[in-house]
């Protein structure tokens, strides 16, 4: 999946998204949005075609319908320690290290987004981490890449 050479629409992309995001509203439904959990398992598992999202889809409709008591039973510390080994899979060290030696200015957007995302949330990490990066830019007087 990922790793081959797949032509990419994200226009076609973003536009599923809001379509499937609108159809899950009109049901109540939480919003639709491109997992990277999922995904970072379907390439693990040498998925090779967009079934395995579907048959994803499937085992966890299974797990929510069907299983549900037992899955409540699951200490939410065991949880928390399989989301913390997922996080880590998907860290990748090189490229955190790529920008802790770039610039002093996108070393510390990196610090800072990270220690805000964990003491405060992801949507205020993010919009500290963007904010300060447009500062830095501004500052620097160079346009801000986003």
């Amino acid at each position: 999946m990922a790793h081959e050479k797949v032509h990419f629409e994200p226009n076609r992309e973003l536009f599923g998204q809001g379509i499937a995001t609108v159809a899950a509203s009109i049901f109540g439904g939480m919003p639709a949005t491109g997992a990277i959990a999922r995904t970072s398992v379907n390439v693990r598992s040498h998925a090779k075609s967009r079934l395995a999202s579907i048959f994803h889809a499937l085992v966890l409709l299974f797990i929510a319908l069907v299983a549900a008591p037992l899955v409540s039973q699951i200490p939410t510390a065991v949880i928390a320690g399989l989301l913390l080994g997922t996080s880590y899979r998907i860290l990748n060290p090189v490229s955190i290290m790529e920008s802790l030696r770039t610039t002093k200015s996108e070393a510390s957007v990196l610090i800072v987004t990270a220690f805000s995302t964990v003491a405060i949330d992801l949507i205020w990490g993010m919009a500290i981490g963007i904010a300060l990066h447009m500062g830095l830019a501004r500052y620097s007087k160079k346009p801000a890449s986003l």
